[in-house]
């Protein structure tokens, strides 16, 4: 089942364009990475997704209905976003920050039900982040406030889950931490995950679908093991690259080379 689809969307920011004539299809259950430099048009394109920035030209339907059509609400209750930066300026209990997730879902006064409760405690308890809850987010290292986030996501009860490079400025352990979650939420949770990577050998490893984009266009996608080459991630990238494969799951590993290496 298509969950979105994406037709020659293209994006403006004034006179340069961010994105030309992009399209594409993202299937219920999948995980799709964004791969490409910077400026290529990660970042506006899961915005575009997300409906927090509107498409200059093109559409995307969500679930076959048009993006802009759906309410504030309505797309806060099928897509959660989690942005690059996560920076927390007020000491919220984590607890309170998860909450924040049920917004949608909840009445004119915002108040919260048991039934909201039972799930905020339940989307921390997937996330690792019970121990928690009572903590002042702004006392969090940063792999801890991620996960506090991806609960406040998960709170949301949406489908599809955005990601805009979610394992930068963590260091290895909290990497591996935060994609571990996400596979889980993936596999056990059914999410649909699009989410934007420079590290190239983490997103071989986790995704199953692969959207490359240079200059803002759509450059190459498809399975892995089938978009992944040394050609495709020079001409992305600009760089030259060895590819072997992973000894124990046959995912490309890729090993960049200098240029005197390579004209040996």
């Amino acid at each position: 089942m298509t969950i979105v689809e994406a037709k020659n969307v293209e994006f403006f920011y004034g006179a340069r364009q961010a994105l030309c004539g992009v399209s594409f299809s993202i299937l219920k259950g999948g995980f799709y990475g964004l791969l490409g430099p910077n400026g290529s048009g990660k970042s506006t394109l899961l915005s575009i997704l997300s409906g927090t920035a509107r498409a200059s030209k093109g559409e995307i339907e969500l679930k076959g209905k048009r993006l802009e059509t759906y309410s504030r609400k309505e797309l806060a209750r099928t897509i959660a976003f989690v942005p690059q930066e996560t920076d927390a300026d007020f000491p919220f209990s984590c607890r309170e920050v998860v909450m924040m997730g049920r917004y949608s879902h909840q009445g004119i006064l915002g108040m919260g039900s048991r039934g909201d409760d039972a799930i905020v405690e339940h989307c921390m308890e997937i996330t690792g982040t019970s121990a928690i809850a009572e903590r002042p987010i702004t006392e969090l290292s940063g792999g801890e406030r991620q996960r506090v986030i991806m609960a406040q996501a998960l709170a949301q009860g949406g489908e599809l889950l955005l990601l805009d490079e979610p394992t930068s400025h963590l260091d290895i352990k909290y990497q591996l931490e935060i994609m571990e979650l996400v596979r889980k939420l993936n596999r056990e949770q059914h999410l649909t995950i699009v989410a934007s990577f420079h590290d190239l050998n983490i997103a071989s490893h986790y995704c199953g679908e692969i959207f490359f984009l240079h200059s803002g266009r759509l450059a190459g996608s498809g399975p892995v093991d089938a978009v992944f080459s040394e050609e495709m991630i020079k001409n992305v990238f600009g760089v030259p690259t060895q590819l072997i494969a992973h000894p124990s799951t046959g995912r490309p590993l890729v090993f960049f080379r200098s240029g005197g290496e390579e004209q040996r």
